[in-house]
């Protein structure tokens, strides 16, 4: 996992992983998507997560925001998850309409 990047002189030259790896490149692509400082909220209980309790770019975060960059926080309201199945779908026939 990507925890900072490498800059030097205002330019982007690799990342450093969490196991202090260094990689060098002439550009980088940061793909973060739903792991950049995620969080997962249910009701009154938050928790630093990504989906599937993947683990949170959290440490990445945290270096963008000390490199200048603003991060913003998007609420998905992704819905819960109902299995279908388990549905009874038939109209109840004995309510009036």
């Amino acid at each position: 996992m990507v925890e900072r990047l490498i800059v030097e002189d205002g330019v982007c030259k690799g990342v450093v992983t969490a196991t202090g790896a260094e990689y060098h490149a002439k550009a980088v692509v940061l793909t973060t998507g739903v792991y950049l400082k995620g969080k997962i909220i249910i009701g009154d209980l938050q928790y630093e997560s990504g989906p599937n309790n993947m683990q949170a770019s959290v440490k990445l975060s945290d270096n963008l925001k000390e490199l200048g960059f603003d991060l913003v926080r998007f609420k998905t309201g992704t819905p819960p998850r109902v299995n279908g199945r388990t549905i009874d779908l038939r109209q109840n026939r004995n309510s009036a309409g």
